[in-house]
Formats: structure tokens, sequence, C-alpha cells
């Protein structure tokens, strides 16, 4: 496996998505169980790719988040493997067999060492264990208010310092330091933290002494600040559980030193050159907050949504008002001409008073029918209003201020600046405009990235930039705004700019399309090639940047919220990225189309175009079906077919299509029919039916029916392997002559590397293949479709295989089951075929034809 180049790319985005989660299980609250299952899930992928090194590591985490007593930094072999886990995970999947080459010694440290338990011993912490190390004992019920409070200030103190830069002797920027200074000193004497208290105060009287000219500030003063500040945030992550009492110490010197007005050298290097980071950051108006749970904001927006969903329907109910009433009307009027046309000395003059009676009172009736409705629709209206902002209330709860998250981006720049030896002026506008907190939060890595991209990659030394005739100050921008219901974020540098002839030579390189097919390329086609794992065409990896996984992070995230990104670059004058994301994901502006007469949902901010394609202008070829837009290759797919359904029953004169761009291609998506577009509010599925395809979640629609929401991740890969297959190309014919002779098969295993592997070799056979990620998807999808065998996993989350076999067995008693393993153990065999397997292979069997030579005997 280790030379098929898609497995190599899967594996390495499996272990790249997962490498965070790892690293997330030091936290104090952490489930060792998730984690463990994690560990376990990539250990078998490791193994099937052929790389027994890795395997062993993730066997070893295994076995320690089994210990779930582990979790307070008690074992520096587990940071040290998860650290090797990130260093291979950031090459190149060409690069990875060396990778492990080169660490082969620190690995088998690392394995070769037993895991001893942590004794677990009720004790109260101390205040001082040991002469470099401070613990203390902060209250429980403060703990949390004074590190959001503490995290805020010094946030604060850290951008202000960057501003500080520009001008020494600032006397607004020095009291609002002094003011921060001396807010931390407050909260951590209230906590009893002595040690920050003594810290924030020399930092306090710095400031004092700066402002009333007794001492002055240079570069290597406010280095000393800006490590007093790194070293309190980095207390604030930790929640104050340890001190390095050397450090503070050091810090506390070298500030005494400061107001002393002796040399801080010994301290901060100093640098020969004074890199330039402006600030331009909109105040956020202070506002008072209120502690709420997540989950409680999300029942309360789902109640304020349905109560505007049901309110919507009184309109409704007001049609059918109207439509009864002119009825009424109709009925009124035929009766005035049927008494018209009545012979007044024919009819007597008490039978013609009662019809006269019986007309006025009708007329009033309707009159009365006319006054109700238009009183029942203002009060429709109003209660309409009502709900409507009573749901834009509640979902601006959920709201924060870009600043939330920028605020932390001119350090950064400073940092990276400094360390490039550039001179960077950074400036970030529209920090007021809003977006949803899960997005925000999500946003944090994939901004980084572009930032040190653009510090790294796009910005010149000043000596290369004068040489350009430019300032040697390069600029950086970050711009937010709301554009057409979305969030729109620009990055722009004035740099070096993409060069598209080295991204050429790297796509050739790595042989990742044929010459011919790049050549008729557009710009922003090539450009799509920087989002893949791995791709950078860096000569050389710094400790910035090189590596190639900052924009596969970037398109990643983009993907999970629903969002794009689209490049535009001069070469020698720039770089522009434009994110543009979803402005909250409770409420989706969408596309909706239908599908074999269902209504489903397209995200519009994934939607590169709607239009209606002639039948004429539908070509086939070797690669498949496809049409022209724009000069661009559209590859057409029958959506129908993707999501499970017959299909259209040959194409009609013009044919619907919905564009989205994904995976380095266009694809056209043949619907039914694009009704209209329509705000959404989305509701998650129901836990237990598992992950369905294509499918990211579900909405009502203002009928009340409901709408499912398209994953469009999940339905790009399976266009891309209903396009392999050429199913659209194929008669109807020739769909039922496959689908009589093809076994339909379905994978369940929690390992996408294991999984992908089993399905390239199962459909190499000709046998028709779907998959779940655990048991719950599987027994799900055992009960929604037809299959003639399941191959299951053993280990997996919410599920078990064994779980799992014995539910199928009970429910399809003539049902194959194979059990695929590496646990090559004789009980768990007896377990699995107790619980109704029809055979148990271990993972070996792929190397040779018994895992293949096994299921055609069975079915």
């Amino acid at each position: 496996m280790k030379n098929d180049r898609f497995i190599l790319d899967l594996f390495l985005g499996e272990l790249r998505s997962n490498c965070g989660i790892i690293k997330s299980a030091f936290n104090a609250d952490a489930d060792a169980s998730m984690f463990e299952n994690v560990a376990r899930s990539l250990k078998s992928s490791a193994k099937l790719v052929g790389f027994v090194e890795l395997a062993s590591l993730f066997a070893f985490l295994e076995d320690f988040f089994a210990q779930k007593n582990l979790f307070v930094d008690c074992d520096s072999n587990a940071h040290e493997c998860v650290k090797i886990l990130e260093e291979i995970s950031a090459l190149a999947p060409d690069e990875i067999e060396s990778g492990i080459d080169c660490r082969a010694e620190r690995i088998m440290s690392i394995v070769s060492t037993p895991l001893l338990r942590r004794l677990t011993v009720d004790v109260q912490p101390k205040k001082i264990t040991d002469e470099n190390v401070e613990r203390p004992n902060i209250d429980v019920s403060m703990k949390e208010l004074f590190v959001v409070e503490v995290s805020k200030q010094i946030e604060f103190v850290l951008n202000t310092l960057v501003e500080l830069e520009n001008d020494y002797h600032s006397k607004s920027k020095l009291e609002a330091l002094m003011r921060a200074s001396h807010s931390i000193k407050g909260a951590s004497r209230a906590v009893g933290l002595d040690s920050i208290v003594e810290l924030t105060h020399q930092m306090e009287n710095c400031f004092s002494a700066s402002l009333n000219d007794k001492i002055s500030l240079n570069e290597n003063s406010v280095d000393v600040f800006f490590k007093c500040a790194d070293f309190i945030l980095e207390l604030c992550k930790n929640g104050f559980s340890e001190i390095n009492v050397l450090r503070r110490n050091s810090l506390l010197k070298a500030m005494q030193d400061i107001e002393n007005s002796k040399n801080t050298n010994a301290v901060i290097v100093s640098s020969n050159k004074k890199e330039n980071v402006n600030l331009k950051l909109a105040t956020v108006h202070e506002a008072s907050y209120v502690r709420i749970a997540i989950e409680n904001i999300n029942s309360i927006m789902a109640l304020a949504a349905e109560g505007l969903i049901e309110n919507r329907k009184f309109e409704c109910f007001k049609d059918l008002l109207s439509t009864i009433k002119q009825e009424h009307e109709q009925i009124s009027n035929r009766l005035e001409e049927a008494i018209n046309m009545l012979d007044v000395s024919v009819v007597e003059s008490s039978a013609m008073s009662r019809i006269e009676i019986v007309s006025r009172a009708l007329r009033e009736q309707t009159l009365a029918l006319r006054n109700t409705i238009d009183a029942f629709s203002d009060y429709a209206r109003k209660n309409v209003l009502l709900s409507s902002k009573l749901y834009r209330e509640v979902l601006e709860s959920r709201m924060r201020p870009f600043s939330d998250l920028a605020q932390r981006f001119p350090k950064m720049v400073r940092d990276f600046s400094r360390s490039l030896s550039k001179k960077i002026s950074f400036e970030i506008s529209g920090a007021t405009a809003s977006i949803d907190r899960d997005i925000l939060e999500k946003l944090d890595a994939p901004l980084t990235h572009i930032l040190r991209n653009a510090c790294d990659h796009g910005i010149e030394l000043p000596d290369e930039r004068i040489a350009k005739n430019k300032n040697e100050v390069g600029k950086i921008t970050i711009k937010a705004a709301h554009s057409a219901g979305m969030f729109l974020l620009t990055i722009s540098d004035d740099g070096n700019g993409i060069d598209v002839e080295k991204v050429k030579a790297k796509i050739l390189a790595r042989k990742l399309v044929p010459e011919e097919i790049l050549e008729q390329m557009q710009e922003d086609e090539i450009f799509e090639f920087l989002f893949l794992p791995a791709f950078t065409t860096k000569e050389h990896v710094t400790e910035i940047s090189g590596r190639g996984v900052g924009l596969d992070v970037v398109q990643t995230m983009l993907r999970e919220v629903g969002g794009s990104v689209s490049v535009e670059s001069q070469l020698g004058k720039g770089c522009t990225l434009t994110l543009k994301l979803p402005i909250t994901r409770s409420v989706l502006k969408s596309l909706l189309v239908v599908v074999d007469s269902q209504p489903y949902a397209f995200a519009l901010s994934s939607v590169y175009r709607t239009l209606m394609v002639a039948r004429s202008d539908v070509k086939t070829d070797e690669r498949g079906t496809y049409f022209l837009l724009d000069k661009k290759r559209i590859n057409l797919v029958d959506t129908a077919k993707i999501l499970g359904f017959e299909g259209l029953q040959g194409w009609g004169e013009n044919i619907y299509v919905v564009v989205i761009a994904g995976r380095g291609k266009f694809w056209g998506f043949a619907v039914e029919s694009l009704p209209s577009e329509a705000e959404l509010v989305v509701r998650s599925l129901n836990t237990s039916l598992g992950k369905i395809a294509c499918v990211s979640s579900a909405a009502l629609g203002a009928d009340g029916l409901p709408i499912l929401i398209v994953d469009i991740d999940d339905i790009l890969i399976h266009a891309s392997r209903l396009y392999l297959k050429n199913t659209l190309a194929k008669s109807d014919d020739e769909a039922t002559t496959n689908k009589e002779h093809s076994a339909k098969i379905l994978i369940v295993d929690d390992s996408a590397t294991v999984r992908e592997v089993e399905r390239k070799i199962l459909e190499n056979n000709g046998y028709e293949v779907d998959t779940a990620v655990d048991g719950v998807d599987g027994w799900n999808l055992v009960r929604l479709s037809k299959y003639d065998l399941v191959v299951s996993d053993i280990d997996m989350p919410r599920m078990t295989g064994f779980e799992l076999t014995e539910k199928i067995r009970k429910l399809y008693p003539n049902l194959p089951i194979v059990i695929v393993s590496y646990k090559d153990r004789r009980e768990d065999e007896q377990r699995g075929l107790l619980a109704g397997a029809n055979a148990y292979l271990t993972k070996k069997s792929f190397q040779d034809n018994t895992f293949v030579q096994t299921i055609s005997k069975l079915i």
C-alpha cells in the first residue's frame, strides 16, 4: 500500500485531522475512551498502509489512554509521541517513509519504555511542591471567571504593546497599559496569586515610570513586557495549575532592571532591524455578559425557530379564509342577480321582503367576514414579526465580533516579522462584523496559516523590496464585512504574489495531472491545487512554513462550515485570499432543488452557478459526460443516482444544473427543477440515524415539510466515484444488467483508510460497495438498504462489530457477515463466530486473495 498514492493521501489526511484531537487529550477534562478509539483506528490504518513503526506509536497511545489517570503531564513519552506524529503529518506522502526512518531511534525509545501507572492519592495540593514550580490552590468557584478576565486583559496588553512600538512615548498607550496591569494585579490578589501580583505590580511600575518621564522605553524593554504578557497568557491556558518560578523570577528581575534604567540585553537579545507592525482595529463597545450553557442557547434557538415556522403558517390560513370569503361573495352576487331577474308583480310582497332580508343578511355577513379576515391578517402579521424578532435576538446571542479572534493577530504578525527579519505593517478593518461563535473559533487555525504564509512566502525582505522600487515595509491587511447575507474575509498582502509557473512545476513533479491537461487549465483552476494536502512551492522547510499544511487546513475548515475560498494574485504585486463564510450555521442561505420529487437544499455559499443546459451541449468522451461553461469542463452527474434513487429517465431537451467547484474540478449536478432560494433554519439529524450519505442536516420548509440539506463534501466524493464508473453514460438497460450481476456489499469500519482500501479491492472485483463509519451507522444502513454481504471491523465507537453482528443476525438470519480485524486472537475469532459471523479474517488477508475469495464463496 505504500506505493498507492491515493491511499497515502487518504492516510495522511486521516493522520492530520486526528493529530489535533489527540493533542487535546491532555486537557484535564478529556474523555479518555474517545482518544483510545482514535488511537486504535489510526493504528489499524498505519498497519494497513504498511507503516509498522507508526502503528507501534498508536499502540503506545492506545495503552496510554486506556489508563484513565494519566492526564496531568505524567508521561513525557506521550507528548514526544504526539510531537513525532505532528512532524510526520507535516510531510508530503512520498516523504513519510524516509521521515519515519529519520525518527526510528526516537520511536524505539518511546515504544520500548513501559507505561507506569500513576498513583492516585487524595491529598490537598501544596502551595509549593519544590523550589522551581508553584502550584496555586485557587478557589474553584472563582477560577473560571478569573481566567476569562485575565485572558481578556492580557490580549489587550499584547495589542497595545504592538501599537506602543510605533511611539514609545505615547501617553494614551502607557496609561492604558498601566490600567490593564493594575486590573490583572487586582484580580490576582483576589484569588491569592501573590507571585502574579508581584509581577504585574512591577510591570505597572515600569509603565508609570515611563509615563512620568522617569525612564525611557525602547525595543528591548518592550520585548520584556511581551515576554511577561506571553507568560501570563500561557498560565491562563493551563488554568494557572503550575507556575514556573524560575521564569517568573527572571521576568521580574528584567522589569526591575528596566525601572532602574539598566540594560536588558541579557534577557532579550537585541534585533538589528526593527519591524513595523501597525494595528488598526476597531474598538468594540463593551457590553455586560451573562454566561449561559451553549445547550440552553441551542434549545432556546430551536424553540424560537419552531415558533417562527408555525407563525408563518398563519399566512396559509389567511389565504384559506380569503378563498372562503371570495366564494361567499360569489354566492351573494348570484343571489342578487337572481333577485333582479324576478318579476316583482308575480312574487308576493311578503316573499319578496323575506328574500331581501336574506340578501341583506348575506351582504352583512360578507362584510363581517372581510373585517374579520383583515383583523386576522393584522394579528398574523404582528405575530410573525414578533416571532422573527425573537428569533433574530436569540440568533444574535450566538454571534461574536470578529475582533474577538482578530485581537491576537497583531502580536503574532509582529513575532513572525521579527523572526524573518522583515518589516510588516498589519491592518484590520471591519473587526466589529459579527459571525457565529462556532465558525469564529474554527477560523483561528486557518487564518494563522494564511498570515504565516503571507509573512514568509509573500512579503519580501526590506532589501528585496527596495530593489523592486517598493516601500521597505510590507503590508498585510484583513478586511471583514457582511455581503449578500455572507461573511466575507479578505486577506491581502503586497508581496511576491504566487508564481503560477512554480505551481505548475510542482503539479507536474507530483504527477497530479498530465501536462497536456495542465496547459488547458485556467489560473483559478491551477490555484485549486494549492489547497491539496502537503502541497507547497517552498523549496526549504522553515519553522514558519514550507510544510504544505496551511492551505489544506483552510480548505478542510471551509468544507466543514459550508464556506468557499478564492485566490487572486499578481506576480510581484501581491496576493489576495477571499474567504466566503455563512454568518451563522443556524440559518442557511440555500438553493432549493427537486430530486426524484423530493426537496433538497444546497448551501448557496458552495454554489458556483445555476443554469439550464441544452441537451445538445452535453458531450461524452472517455472521461465521462460533460459540458463547457466559460471554457471550463463541467463534469455532469445525475444527482438522483448519487442520492440512491433510480435517476432521471433520460435527459430532456433542457437540463437544470447546479454547478459546484471542488476536489480540483467543476461538477454539474443535474436536478429536476430549481424552485427558489430560501433561508432555512438548520436542524441536526438524530444521532441514532448515523451518517446519511450526502446529507448533513435538515430543515422545515414554509409548508412545514422536511427538506434535507446536502453535505457538499460528501456529495462531491460520491460524484467522483459515480463519474469514474461512467454511470451517467450508461443506458438504463446497462444499469439494470449491472445491478442484476453485481452484488452489493456494506463495509463498516471507523478508519477512513481501511474503508477505502476494502472498497477499492471489492470494486476492482466488480462489487457495488457502500461504507459506514461505525456500528450505529452500519446498523442503520443495513435496515435501509438491501445488501448481499456485510464486512465489519471489531473495535468501533458507539457499537462494536460483535454487537452489530448480533443485531444483524437476529433481523437477517441469512445475510453473510465477515469480520475483519487486526486482532489475531483465538478468543476474538470465537466470539465473532458465536455472535453470528460467517467468517473471521485478519487484515493481513488484504495482502493475498483470501479476503476476496472468502467473500466470493459466501455470496
